[in-house]
This record gives C-alpha cells, structure tokens and sequence, in this order.
C-alpha cells in the first residue's frame, strides 16, 4: 500500500496515517465540525503523533496539531460540550 497519497483537488501529496486520521475525526461522536487545516512539509516529522494545542470554551473548538512522514498539520474541531473529554481521549490514543 503506498504511505502517501494525493488527496482530492491538492497536487502535493500527503501520509496515509495522516489523511486517514483527518476522515476518522469527521465521524467521531462529539466532533461537529473539522475546520480546515494547513499541511506543512518538515523534515523532522518522523513517526505519527497528534496533540491537543487548546481549547477555546467561548467557541468550542480545540486546536490541533498532527504530524507524521514529514508533514505537520494544524487544524480546528468545534465539538459538542458535553462529548469533549471523549474526544479528547480519541485523539491521544489514536494509533493508525
């Protein structure tokens, strides 16, 4: 299986793990919105880790930073109150 992939309308491509963390995030309880992120190339990003930045309360959303096979992404989940411990657990113990 290749470990990047070209995701839709993007001519740079990006780690399987890492996509496919982004789609699993959609469908998770509690996550009502995935709010864009940015994909930056880096060179030290190694192995896959994903890691809760904040949280704004006023707004809902947490900020999160994910990183795998020399790409780093930034993004924002707006979650539902009363789900956010959950997911916050699902993103510190996903293994892809």
């Amino acid at each position: 299986m290749k470990q990047k992939i070209r995701h839709d309308g993007r001519k740079h491509q990006i780690p399987r793990a890492l996509y496919g963390f982004l789609s699993d995030l959609e469908s998770t309880k509690g996550v009502e919105e995935v709010r864009g992120g940015r994909f930056l190339s880096k060179s030290e990003a190694k192995n896959f880790n994903a890691q809760i930045q904040f949280y704004d309360e006023t707004l809902r959303v947490l900020r999160v930073r994910a990183q795998n096979r020399g790409f780093i992404a930034y993004f924002d989940l707006r979650v539902a109150p009363e789900l956010k411990q959950e997911v916050e657990d699902y993103i510190r113990n996903y293994r892809p």
